[in-house]
């Protein structure tokens, strides 16, 4: 069986702030302690640097570093020393992150540049969408990953990421560079058309999909014939129930399921034939029409029980389907180098004293 992760959603999110930095640092999720001791505070705020008259005090960027671990570990607890060595390594760079957002805010406006609430949503579904097509994965892959690892829904996790202050910063970023440089930063019809072509066959040929959810009667030890044995009689216990008329799959599943989909009513979201799930689990999936219901198929995880719940034929996706998608990654590659540039000519114009 395969694991999703709500990681893979963070992945725009490491340009927008610093969450890139900060994953060497927790390779795995934090592990909680009792008494966390909070961070050394001076006693007065101590004067960093001065940008253009605005002063940054080593208070605020620990308030950033506060929040940004806040946001990377939602609230969880982490050892001292792990704390430590990741506001050794994230100081110095939250420190040029805000000496950059001072910079790029006057210059937005300058430029008279304003970018309203719903514009920082619809960029963010763009390019959401955008890592779901080339990562192949569907919505329902994502919707379960989020309710299993952030417990709450997607369009709740969307809202949240996307009103984020470092990914509207990101975003001010890139609409402030594309105003700047409008021809630098355009992308063409025949760019599109070029980065289809090559695409098409890795990233927009797709293959049949089936969606399904499961009820695991997992082995948990179980390494005796006597105990698979068991194992093996719960499972067609269970199977005899979903088999009843008027069965609630979902409702089963949550109640005598040991998966960690379990929770979610068994939904593990779409998958092809090959690639995703082990063969005997995948074999007998695509064996069901849609709203079928397997036997009892073993697999090194368990006993499991199959509902297919859906079937999405493969084919070509046309260019028309995803021209939004490619245009908004090109947009991004563009951007970036421009932007920096444009820093660099930001910070030369600019006064910013460091105290001796």
């Amino acid at each position: 069986m395969r694991t999703a992760s709500t990681r893979f959603l963070l992945t725009p999110l490491a340009a927008f702030g610093l969450l890139a930095l900060m994953g060497s640092t927790w390779a795995q999720d934090p592990a909680p302690v009792e008494e966390p001791a909070p961070p050394a505070t001076p006693a007065e705020p101590v004067l960093k640097v001065t940008v253009n008259g605005q002063k940054i005090f080593d208070t605020s960027i620990e308030e950033k570093f506060q929040a940004l671990i806040q946001q990377r570990t939602r609230g969880m607890q982490i050892p001292k020393e792990q704390l430590e060595a990741a506001r050794l390594q994230a100081l110095p760079a939250l420190l040029e992150q805000m000496i950059e957002e001072i910079l790029m805010g006057e210059d937005m406006k300058a430029a008279q540049l304003e970018v309203p609430d719903e514009a920082y949503r619809k960029f963010y579904e763009t390019t959401f969408e955008a890592q779901l097509m080339r990562g192949g994965m569907s919505r329902a892959d994502v919707e379960q990953a989020v309710q299993t690892n952030e417990k709450i829904s997607l369009e709740a996790y969307i809202i949240r990421e996307s009103a984020s202050p470092e990914f509207r910063t990101w975003v001010n970023h890139h609409k402030l560079v594309a105003k700047r440089y409008p021809k630098e930063s355009a992308v063409s019809a025949e760019e599109i058309q070029a980065r289809y072509d090559r695409d098409k066959e890795g990233v927009y040929t797709k293959q049949v999909q089936v969606e399904a959810s499961h009820i695991l009667i997992g082995f948990d030890g179980a390494t005796t014939d006597e105990a698979k044995a068991a194992k093996k009689t719960e499972a067609q216990r269970v199977l005899t129930l979903c088999q009843a008329d008027g069965a609630d799959f979902a409702a089963l599943a949550k109640e005598h399921s040991t998966g960690p989909s379990g929770p979610s009513g068994g939904s593990l979201g779409s998958f092809p034939r090959t690639g995703k799930m082990v063969e005997p689990f995948a074999k007998a999936a695509f064996e069901l029409e849609v709203d079928g219901v397997s036997g009892v198929v073993e697999t090194q995880f368990g006993y499991h029980i199959i509902k297919v719940t859906g079937r999405t034929e493969g084919g070509v996706v046309l260019l028309e389907e995803v021209k939004k998608y490619i245009e908004a990654e090109l947009f991004a590659e563009k951007i970036e180098p421009l932007r920096q540039a444009h820093m660099k000519k930001l910070r030369e114009a600019a006064t910013i004293t460091y105290p001796e």
